[in-house]
C-alpha cells in the first residue's frame, strides 16, 4: 500500500448493510454471480457476495445465467425501478436523514421519471451501478441508461429553468444521481460537471422558485459536492454563506429499523415521536451539514488541489488556514442549546422518552465528533510540519472522551455509529497511546455491519501509524489506487502551476478515438512522460477508456508507458496500469546510471519486468533518450521468447530489425512496430505491424491506405509523410505540441510543454512548421472517404 487514502471513499461504498432494501421479513435472496456480468473497468465489483432484499410479490431478480441472458431490456428496467422503489437510504445520505424522508422523497421520484426520461434513466443507472457493485448478477450490454440520461442532462438549458417547473425538478435529481453514479465509478470528471450544472441552475434560478423537493435535492447534491471536493471538485455550493436552504433538512435515523408498512394509519405515537424528532433533531443536522462542508473547504488546501512546498504556498495555506479554524470556532458558537445536554447525557425522562433521548444523544455526540475531527484534518493539511497546537489537541481529546462516551451506551453486538469512521481515523493518526490506537482499530473493524470500507480504513490507519513512526513526520492519508484516488482540478495549461487542461485533453482523445486510430498510447514521449506524475497518467489512462466507451468503442486498444529508474518502479506502475485499464504497457530502459547497464542487464530487466508485469509489455527502443543504450537484434531474439514480452516499438530507425523479427516470429507472438512515421510503409513492407508515432495526433489515417492494399498511393503518401515528420524532429517536443494545438484549433494557452522546456514562440519557427506538417491536411481528410 503506497499513498492510502480517499476522503472520499467515506459514505460512497454501497457494500455494507447500510445499502439494503427495506422489509426483510418479506424477502426472497439475490445471490450472487459474476459470470453475466459485463466487464466495466470503472465499476469496482466486490469480491463478497452481498444479500440485497425485496418483496415476495416483487418478480425475483436473481435468476440462472440462461434466464438472465434472455431478460428483455424493459425487463430488466423495470426490475432495476422496482429495486429504487423498495431501496433504503442511500449510504451518502444514512447519517443525514431519516428513512421515513427518503421513503417520501424516493416515492416523489418514482411518481416524477414517469414523465421524465432523463429522470428515469438517470435512477435506471443509479441502480444498475448499485446492484453492479454488489456484485450481483445484474450488467446487461444493452443498457446504456447512464449515457441516455447524460445526454437528456446535458441538452438542457439552464436559462429555461430560471422558474420553477417539473422538469427542473426531475433534471435536479437526475442530476443528484449522476453525480454519485459518476463518483462511484471514477468519473470525476463527468460528475463534476453535474455537480456544476446543478450549482448553475441554483445561481440562475429565483431562491423563491425552489420547491420542497428541489431544495432537498440541492442539500444532497450539496453533500456529494463537499466529498467530491477531496477528488478533485470544485466544491462550488461550499462557497455560499446560504447554506442552500439546511433548514429543510430532516434528521438522521441511526436505528431506523421501521419501513412504511409498518406505521399506523391512524396518527399513532409513532408518527408523534418521529415529528418531535425532527423538531429537536433539525438544528443539530444544520450544525452537521456545516461541519461537512469544512471537509471540503479544507481538502481545497491540500497538496492535490493546489501547489504546495515554497514559503510563499506555505504562508498562503497557513492564512487560509486560520480562516477556517476562525470559521470552524464560529460554527462551535452557534451549535444548537440542546447539543450541549445532549453531549453530557442530560436528556432523560419525562421531558423526553428514553429511546428518543438515547437516539438524539448517540447523534449529537458523533456530530460533535466530526467538528473536532475538521479541526484535526485542518492542523495536518495547513499545519502538518508543526507540532500540535493547543486547540488541535483538545480536538483530539474531545473526539477521544466522545467515542467512549457512545460506546459505553452500546449493546455487546453494536458498533459505533458509520459517522464515527472519519473521527476515529483522524484521532487514530495522531493517537500516541498504544492501547488507545489498539482500541480505536478495534472499534473501526467492528463497524464492519454499518461501513464496508471499515476493514480498509482500519488498514489505512496501521499503515500510516507505522510511516510516521519510521519517518517521524506525518503521513498524508491519501489513496494511489488509481479507481480512488485524488485528483487535481484541471486549469489552464498556461497557469502558473502548470496543470492539465483536462477539458481539452478529453476533447483531443474524442478526436483520436472517432478517427478510426487502433490505438491509443497514452504517456509515450510525445505525450511528455517525464514530466507527468503518476497520479496524472493514470488519470489521462481511465480517461481515454471511458472516452472510448462513450463513443462506441470500449474495446479499443490502450498502452501506457511505464518507464521508471528501476524495476521496482517500472513493477509497480504496471500493476496500476492494469488497475486502470489499460491493454499493454511501453517500457522504456532504465538509463540514470547507463555507464552500469550491459546487454545482459538490459535483458534481465525486460524479463524480470514482464514476469512481475500483469499486462504485456512491449519494449520501447529509443536509444536517443536512454543515453545511447540499444536494444539490437540479438537481445531483441531473446526478450521475443518471453510469453509475456509481445513487441518492439522501434524509435531507432532499425528497420532491418522489423525484417529480421518478421522473418522469425509471427504478429501474433512477437511485433516490431516502426516508432517514427516516416518509415511507416517501409516497415510494413518487410513485415512490421504499424506504428506508435507523434504524427498520428494530426494524420490517423494513412495507415488504412497500406492495409486496404492501396500500395501505391500509400508509398506516394509516405514520401509527404516524411516531410512532416521533418517537422516534428526539427520542431522538438514543444514545437510538435504547439502544432498539433494550432491545427486542431486548440487554444494556445495549453499547447506549451511544462517548464523548464520553453514555449514554442518564435513566429519564423511558427511559420515554417505550419507550413511543413499542415500540407497533408486536406489529404488526410479524403483518406476517410476512399479507404472506408
Amino acid at each position: 500500500m503506497d499513498e492510502v487514502f480517499d476522503y472520499a471513499s467515506f459514505m460512497w461504498d454501497p457494500s455494507s448493510s447500510l445499502w439494503q432494501q427495506e422489509s426483510p421479513e418479506l424477502a426472497t435472496t439475490i445471490s450472487a454471480s459474476t459470470n453475466i456480468v459485463e466487464h466495466n473497468p470503472y465499476i469496482d465489483r466486490h469480491a463478497d457476495p452481498l444479500t440485497v432484499t425485496t418483496y415476495t410479490d416483487a418478480a425475483t431478480i436473481q435468476e440462472n445465467e440462461d434466464q438472465a441472458t434472455d431478460r428483455s431490456a424493459s425487463g430488466a428496467s423495470e426490475r432495476l425501478m422496482e429495486f429504487f422503489a423498495k431501496s433504503a437510504t442511500p449510504p451518502i445520505l444514512a447519517g443525514v436523514e431519516s428513512q421515513r424522508k427518503w421513503f417520501s422523497i424516493r416515492q416523489c421520484l418514482v411518481v416524477m421519471s414517469k414523465s421524465s426520461r432523463v429522470l428515469r434513466c438517470a435512477i435506471l443507472a443509479f441502480s444498475n451501478t448499485l446492484l453492479c457493485r454488489s456484485n450481483l448478477a445484474w450488467a446487461f450490454a444493452d443498457q446504456n441508461h447512464y449515457q441516455e440520461a447524460a445526454m437528456e442532462a446535458e441538452a438542457q438549458d439552464p436559462d429555461a429553468l430560471k422558474d420553477h417547473s417539473l422538469a427542473r425538478e426531475c433534471l435536479l435529481a437526475a442530476l443528484f444521481f449522476l453525480s454519485y453514479v459518476g463518483i462511484l465509478e471514477t468519473r470525476l470528471d463527468t460528475a463534476h460537471r453535474y455537480l456544476k450544472q446543478a450549482y448553475t441552475i441554483f445561481q440562475r434560478g429565483s431562491k423563491a422558485s425552489f420547491s420542497h423537493v428541489e431544495k432537498q435535492l440541492l442539500l444532497w447534491i450539496r453533500l456529494l459536492d463537499a466529498r467530491a471536493v477531496s477528488a478533485g471538485g470544485e466544491g462550488l455550493f461550499l462557497s455560499q454563506d446560504d447554506e442552500i436552504e439546511l433548514v429543510e433538512a430532516s434528521p438522521a435515523s441511526f436505528d431506523a429499523e421501521t419501513d412504511e408498512m409498518s406505521r399506523s394509519q391512524d396518527g399513532s405515537s409513532d408518527d408523534i415521536e418521529d415529528v418531535l424528532f425532527q423538531v429537536l433533531y433539525q438544528p443539530g443536522i444544520v450544525f452537521f451539514q456545516k461541519v461537512q462542508s469544512f471537509m471540503g473547504r479544507i481538502s481545497k488546501i491540500d497538496l492535490w488541489h493546489r501547489s504546495r512546498g515554497t514559503v510563499e504556498d506555505e504562508i498562503e495555506v497557513m492564512n487560509i488556514g486560520a480562516t477556517i479554524a476562525a470559521d470552524l470556532r464560529s460554527l462551535y458558537d452557534q451549535r444548537p442549546p440542546l447539543m450541549d445536554y445532549a453531549v453530557a447525557g442530560k436528556l432523560s425522562e419525562p421531558h423526553i422518552s428514553a429511546h428518543l433521548a438515547r437516539t438524539i444523544t448517540r447523534a449529537f455526540r458523533t456530530y460533535l465528533s466530526n467538528y473536532y475531527a475538521s479541526k484535526v484534518h485542518l492542523h495536518r493539511v495547513a499545519y502538518k510540519h508543526l507540532p500540535l497546537t493547543r486547540e488541535a489537541a483538545d480536538a483530539l481529546s474531545q473526539i477521544r472522551k466522545l467515542a467512549h462516551q457512545i460506546s459505553s451506551d452500546l449493546a455487546s453486538d453494536d458498533s459505533l455509529p458509520v459517522n464515527m469512521l472519519w473521527p476515529l481515523l483522524m484521532l487514530g493518526v495522531e493517537e500516541q497511546d498504544q492501547d488507545e490506537k489498539a482500541w480505536i482499530r478495534a472499534q473501526i473493524v467492528r463497524m464492519e455491519g454499518v461501513a464496508g470500507n471499515a476493514r480498509i480504513t482500519a488498514q489505512v490507519l496501521e499503515e500510516v501509524q507505522a510511516r510516521q513512526e519510521a519517518s517521524k513526520a506525518r503521513a498524508d492519508i491519501r489513496s494511489s489506487h488509481p479507481s480512488h484516488r485524488p485528483r487535481r482540478h484541471r486549469k489552464s495549461g498556461d497557469n502558473g502551476s502548470q496543470d492539465v487542461d483536462w477539458n481539452l485533453q478529453e476533447r483531443h482523445l474524442e478526436f483520436l478515438v472517432d478517427s478510426g486510430l487502433h490505438g491509443v498510447v497514452i504517456a509515450g514521449t510525445n505525450g511528455e512522460a517525464v514530466t507527468l506524475t503518476q497520479d496524472e497518467k493514470i488519470r489521462l489512462l481511465a480517461m481515454t477508456r471511458r472516452v472510448a466507451t462513450q463513443s462506441g468503442r470500449p474495446d479499443i486498444t490502450i498502452t501506457l508507458g511505464c518507464s521508471g529508474r528501476c524495476t521496482r518502479e517500472v513493477i509497480a506502475e504496471t500493476k496500476l496500469a492494469k488497475e486502470a485499464g489499460a491493454d499493454y504497457v511501453l517500457v522504456l530502459v532504465p538509463s540514470y546510471f547507463h555507464f552500469a547497464m550491459n546487454k545482459d542487464s538490459i535483458v534481465a530487466f525486460f524479463e524480470e519486468a514482464a514476469d512481475a508485469s500483469p499486462l504485456p509489455i512491449v519494449i520501447y527502443n529509443y536509444p536517443s533518450v536512454v543515453a545511447g543504450l540499444d536494444v539490437d537484434s540479438e537481445m531483441l531474439n531473446r526478450l521475443a521468447k518471453h510469453a509475456n514480452i509481445v513487441g518492439v516499438k522501434l524509435t531507432c530507425g532499425g528497420i532491418a530489425k522489423v525484417s529480421r523479427i518478421a522473418a522469425a516470429y509471427s504478429p501474433e507472438s512477437f511485433s516490431a512496430l516502426a516508432g517514427q512515421s516516416d518509415w511507416l510503409v517501409p516497415a510494413l513492407s518487410v513485415g512490421g505491424t504499424g506504428a506508435i508515432t507523434g504524427i498520428a495526433n494530426l494524420y490517423p489515417r494513412i495507415y488504412n491506405l497500406f492495409m486496404a492494399g492501396m500500395v501505391k498511393e500509400a508509398t506516394a503518401l509516405q514520401l509527404e509523410l516524411s516531410k512532416m515528420e521533418w517537422g516534428f524532429a526539427k520542431g522538438g517536443i514543444n514545437g510538435t505540441k504547439w502544432v498539433v494545438a494550432k491545427l486542431r484549433r486548440y487554444p494556445q494557452q495549453s499547447c506549451h510543454c511544462r517548464r523548464p522546456y520553453p514555449k514554442f514562440d518564435n513566429a519564423a519557427q511558427q511559420e515554417w512548421i505550419v507550413g511543413v506538417v499542415g500540407a497533408l491536411e486536406e489529404t488526410e481528410g479524403s483518406i476517410t472517404k476512399d479507404s472506408s
